[in-house]
């Protein structure tokens, strides 16, 4: 058996914690929203306050975000 890495999945959409995400070696670069008109892209909560816009993460660091409600996709 053998170990999957973030660079080994393909490349392409992937629904990830409710979000459809486009993933591009293994980082995950932006969103749509469900009903596929607008694009959405990575947001990070900042420490004084409102959002700033963040560079690709890794499905993982996005995941952990997700559930922490610090990372949103717009």
């Amino acid at each position: 058996m053998t170990k999957t890495t973030m660079t080994n999945q393909k490349n392409g959409w992937k629904k990830v914690c409710g979000y459809d995400v486009y993933v591009e070696d293994g980082m995950v670069k932006r969103g749509i929203t469900s009903d596929g008109q607008r694009p959405l892209y990575l947001y990070r909560k900042a420490k004084g306050g409102g959002w700033d816009s963040t560079s690709p993460m890794t499905i993982a660091a996005f995941r952990a975000g997700v559930n922490r409600e610090t990372i949103e996709l717009k």
